[in-house]
């Protein structure tokens, strides 16, 4: 993570509870549970057209397992998660266009 000029190095590593929910949930995967830790830990945001966070034009994306997933994280963890068109808008307000 960048910040103020500073590179800061987050590790990947999430608590046990958390762990435990989203593998509940069918979350499952650990690659992408270190994408979690690291959100969680930084700007608590996450661009990503993966069904497993609940995002993408996959219909997998959208069945009752992955959307409470993704309500889960928004609801409970506070993340923002995004999918491309999303994330372009918000990076683009951010830092002004995005292509």
């Amino acid at each position: 993570m960048h910040n103020k000029n500073k590179v800061e190095f987050q590790d990947g590593k999430i608590s046990n509870e958390i762990g435990r929910k989203l593998t509940e949930k069918g979350f499952n995967e650990a690659n992408d549970k270190v994408f979690v830790a690291v959100a969680l830990k930084t700007d608590k945001n996450i661009i990503t057209e993966d069904s497993n966070y609940g995002k993408g034009k996959e219909e997998k994306a959208k069945i009752k397992e992955k959307q409470a997933v993704l309500k889960y994280m928004t609801e409970e963890l506070e993340l923002n998660i995004m999918d491309y068109e999303e994330g372009k808008t918000y990076l683009g307000s951010c830092n002004g266009s995005v292509k």
